[in-house]
C-alpha cells in the first residue's frame, strides 16, 4: 500500500493490522490527547491523563471540529461509545505510540458521555449580530 508522505507510518501499520477504526479516527484521538494535555501544569516532565480527561477532550474537540455533524463523523468511524475511544487509546499504547501507567484500564473510558446525544446536546450556533440559536 502506498503511503502518503504526510501520514504517520505507525498509524498506517496499526490500521493495516487492525482495521477496527480508520486512520483519521486515530489521528483525532491523538489530537484529543494533545488537547487534554494542554490543560496540565506547564513543565510537567511526564503527563498522565485519565480516561475521563481524554474522553471529555474528544467530546470538546468533536463539537469544535464537526459541530452538529459530530455524531455522523463518529458513526462513520465506528465510534459508538466512549469505551471505543479507550480501545483506540490502548491500541495506540500496544503499538508504542503512547505509554500507560500501572492501573490504567480500558474500563476507565466507560460511560463518560453518551454518543451520539451528548455530542450535540446544548450545542449553540452563533448567528451574525450576536444572536444565538440552540
Amino acid at each position: 500500500m502506498a503511503t502518503h508522505p504526510d501520514r504517520n507510518t505507525d498509524l498506517d501499520s496499526l490500521c493495516d493490522s487492525d482495521p477496527s477504526w480508520p486512520y483519521e479516527a486515530y489521528e483525532f484521538v491523538l489530537e484529543a490527547i494533545e488537547l487534554a494535555g494542554d490543560s496540565q501544569e506547564p513543565g510537567d516532565a511526564e503527563i498522565h491523563l485519565s480516561g475521563r480527561q481524554i474522553a471529555l477532550a474528544a467530546k470538546e474537540l468533536a463539537r469544535e471540529w464537526f459541530g452538529l455533524m459530530a455524531p455522523t463523523v463518529f458513526s462513520f468511524w465506528g465510534i459508538t461509545t466512549t469505551r471505543n475511544l479507550g480501545e483506540m487509546v490502548f491500541k495506540l499504547i500496544d503499538c508504542g505510540m503512547l505509554t500507560r501507567q500501572e492501573g490504567d484500564r480500558v474500563e476507565d473510558f466507560d460511560n463518560i458521555f453518551m454518543i451520539p446525544d451528548d455530542l450535540v446536546s446544548g450545542y449553540r450556533i452563533l448567528l451574525p449580530g450576536g444572536n444565538v440559536r440552540e
